[in-house]
């Protein structure tokens, strides 16, 4: 029979304290240190608490992480118009979801750290190769959905600004960048060639959607041979339920956080 955990300090930490600022101090933790980095007391000691004035509101570290995931989640906006064709609600999922990494920075910064360790990085972009779409097969739902002047496609012409990437995750000179139709770049790309002519074996995938153009691609690469990580923290999904789909139930390929793959990588590459 276990017992509610109780505080030493009760009226006075547990009275400043509530579940959403315990959760937004842990976020802000996590994402300049990453989640593997975020512990009871070190959360304890930036909130100016006892690490038991926590545990009113959270019992472990499992429940608080349940918590910050539950938080993030909610940050999406899925106030969508039912009125409006399916592919503009998938739009404005996709808008709020990269508001939403953008505020939770992980896949920035693994960039960044690739980049100081001189790491090779590609970066695949799903977009036409012509204005007008017909490098796209006729029969493809997709190529149903371009060239309509009402409407946002979900495969941008060439030049259309919100087809541009993120300015922090930008490839800059020497960085491989490839268009792709398909949800897997192995799919209608080189990047196969590329990848055995750069002698590259071991892949680390982040992106959007986890469950979809990320788990695919890491699929594939196992499929082809090649030792893929998926990073759990610098993907993202439309929803708790398919970010799990991605990353729990995963084959061919394994998970990882962003921080233990840098964790891992550090001393090998010293």
């Amino acid at each position: 029979m276990t017992k509610e955990p109780r505080s030493e300090e009760p009226d006075g930490e547990r009275a400043r304290l509530s579940k959403r600022a315990v959760t937004d101090a842990a976020l802000k933790l996590a994402d300049a240190d990453g989640l593997d980095a975020l512990t009871i007391r070190k959360l304890a000691q930036h909130l100016g608490v006892t690490p038991m004035a926590l545990y009113w509101h959270f019992r472990s570290k499992e429940d608080l992480l349940e918590g910050m995931a539950e938080q993030v989640w909610g940050e999406i906006d899925v106030n969508i118009d039912p009125a409006v064709p399916w592919w503009a609600q998938l739009q404005g999922l996709l808008e709020s979801l990269v508001s939403l990494l953008r505020a939770h920075p992980a896949a920035a910064q693994l960039l960044r750290f690739f980049r100081s360790q001189h790491l090779p990085v590609v970066h695949t972009h799903t977009g036409l190769a012509l204005p007008d779409g017909r490098d796209v097969a006729a029969w493809s739902w997709r190529a149903q959905l371009t060239g309509r002047a009402s409407s946002v496609p979900c495969l941008l012409p060439p030049g259309d600004p919100d087809r541009a990437a993120w300015p922090e995750l930008a490839a800059v000179e020497g960085e491989l960048v490839l268009l792709k139709q398909t949800l897997s770049p192995f799919n209608g790309t080189a990047l196969d060639q590329y990848l055995r002519n750069m002698g590259v074996q071991n892949l680390i995938l982040a992106g959007v959607l986890t469950n979809g153009a990320v788990e695919t691609a890491a699929r594939n690469a196992g499929d082809r041979g090649f030792n893929a990580i998926l990073v759990a923290d610098a993907c993202a999904a439309l929803s708790p339920e398919d970010q799990q789909a991605g990353t729990v139930f995963a084959s061919w390929y394994i998970v990882r956080s962003a921080r233990e793959i840098t964790d891992e990588l550090t001393p090998l590459l010293a």
